[in-house]
């Protein structure tokens, strides 16, 4: 019996599988109660603190608390459209495999959205955790900016392509 799998279904594939690897690593993140992601978290806004904020080390507690807070919610928040801005990447990716039209950017935008509203209710169920509007729209627009960046790179391999021959 030959190969089952053409190679343009072995893309979709293993395309998929990063798909649902990087949905699962996302899940995960969201299972955390909120003492362990406020650790995880709190180990970066004290190296970001440390290594780019003038003066930190010498700064009054207070003070370095203060910066902390600020940074925690810029930190959070990028983390937030970061991984959100991959599931983008890898669902465009996903969704193109079969066609070229413009059908797979609304829908990688669409299904990555609607992962970004289950991720939010399923941290209600994390301890300590909440689900946030205002989380959604981050998730959303960096669902948007990796859709984006899938539209913008697959035309430029289409213009380099189009050059060459």
């Amino acid at each position: 019996m030959g190969n089952i799998l053409t190679a343009k279904n072995r893309r979709f594939v293993i395309r998929l599988i990063a798909v649902l690897a990087w949905m699962t690593v996302i899940f995960l993140f969201s299972a955390q109660d909120a003492e362990h992601s406020s650790k995880t978290s709190g180990v970066v806004v004290e190296a970001v603190a440390s290594h780019f904020v003038s003066g930190y080390k010498t700064m009054k507690p207070a003070d370095q608390l203060s910066v902390r807070s600020i940074l925690s919610l810029y930190i959070r928040k990028g983390a937030h459209f970061t991984e959100f801005m991959v599931l983008g990447i890898l669902l465009t990716g996903w969704l193109k495999t079969f066609t070229r039209r413009l059908v797979p950017y609304t829908a990688a935008f669409c299904i990555g959205t609607l992962y970004a509203m289950s991720d939010e209710f399923h941290q209600h169920f994390s301890a300590g955790r909440s689900p946030q509007a205002f989380d959604i729209l981050v998730d959303a627009s960096g669902v948007l900016c990796g859709v984006l960046i899938a539209f913008l790179a697959a035309r430029l391999i289409f213009r380099i392509r189009g050059l060459k021959s």
